[in-house]
């Protein structure tokens, strides 16, 4: 591997997507520290030659992993979405060789970007000293309701449209499904603006 080669690799390394580790490098990745970020759905847009996203290979090799999202402006940005593909493409291609639960993917979506980041200290569970960072979901909506696995139903069920209230280090900003910290319509008028604007210069 070429980073080892040149001593690029450690703690402070985070990957994004890069497919098609070997044993390896898989192996020396997890010796240096370094942390791996998936963007499923991404991804499984990619060529099957270049699209094989290794959640079991890399958990099997104990590299420190997590979730994120990539091209926001090609996909929908749905950290439930990303769940559900992960789960689905990691049963398809191991089953249950190497069991992947449902609360399991919740922490990838959560506590392991912040340890990624290296801010776990700070947020990324809800513990005593962190921000108070919190999503909450609506469990009583008809494509939730009746609930009984909290994490089988945010992985399998829940869809943007049921969360009720997000707050962020103590700042409530939704509530109700609402936004209550920025003037939606104003943003969206800006982003329509820059659109057309890019537009412009590509036609250029």
């Amino acid at each position: 591997m070429l980073l080892e080669k040149n001593g690029f690799l450690g703690a402070d390394v985070q990957l994004v997507h890069p497919l098609l580790t070997t044993a390896e490098e898989r192996k020396i990745l997890h010796a240096r520290g370094v942390s791996y970020s998936m963007s499923p759905v991404g991804e499984s847009q990619r060529p099957a030659s270049a699209g094989v996203i290794q959640l079991a290979e890399l958990l099997e090799a104990g590299v420190k992993v997590s979730m994120s999202i990539d091209l926001t402006g090609t996909y929908n940005v749905d950290f439930f979405q990303c769940m559900r593909f992960l789960y689905h493409l990691h049963r398809h291609r191991v089953g249950n060789r190497i069991p992947l639960t449902a609360k399991r993917l919740v922490q990838l979506a959560t506590l392991d970007g912040a340890v990624d980041l290296g801010i776990a200290n700070r947020t990324g569970s809800l513990t005593p000293g962190k921000r108070a960072d919190l999503i909450l979901v609506r469990t009583g909506d008809i494509n939730m309701a009746p609930m009984a696995d909290p994490y089988e139903a945010l992985v399998n069920l829940a869809q943007p449209r049921n969360v009720d209230t997000v707050i962020a280090d103590g700042r409530v900003l939704q509530r109700g499904g609402q936004f209550t910290r920025l003037d939606y319509q104003e943003v969206l008028r800006e982003a329509i603006d820059a659109g057309k604007a890019l537009r412009a210069r590509g036609a250029g």
